[in-house]
């Protein structure tokens, strides 16, 4: 019987520490997100000086690209902080990410005049990711405690 206390002690340290760890490993990932999104802004602004020359189409193109990568990062952070408060990961919150990433994806292949097929094929899974959110939404254990 002292053998299980024991085992079962060292399981409950194990896990404490295994916790620890990664909430140590999110906080970090938090801050690189941080310093990301502060040099993306960053960049944002040397692109619209290195554009300043070119037609104000080009200086939009590369400012929506940028835009959307940062909000992506920032996406990511928020994903992170809503784990760390909350204990749990929203799904909603991932759609987000991987909606943001996708349109950056649709806006690239038409701002490069890619094939179209591969501009409707992400502007379908978009679509796809819109429905999930919705029912993320209406579904979501948050609804459910109300």
């Amino acid at each position: 019987m002292r053998l299980l206390s024991n085992h079962q002690h060292l399981h409950e340290a194990t896990v404490v520490y295994i916790s620890e760890i990664t909430k140590l490993l999110l906080y970090i990932l938090c801050a690189l997100g941080l310093i990301g999104i502060a040099i993306g802004v960053y960049m944002t602004g040397a692109h619209i000086y290195d554009h300043r020359n070119d037609s104000l189409n080009v200086l939009l193109q590369a400012l929506v690209i940028d835009i959307i990568t940062i909000l992506a990062v920032l996406e990511v952070v928020r994903t992170i902080l809503s784990y760390l408060s909350e204990g749990r990961v929203r799904v909603s919150l991932i759609i987000d990410t991987v909606m943001i990433v996708t349109l950056n994806e649709v806006t690239k292949t038409w701002f490069e005049n890619g094939p179209h097929i591969e501009a409707f094929y992400l502007v379908g899974v978009t679509a796809i990711l819109m429905g999930l959110r919705i029912l993320a939404i209406q579904f979501g254990p948050s609804k459910a405690e109300k």
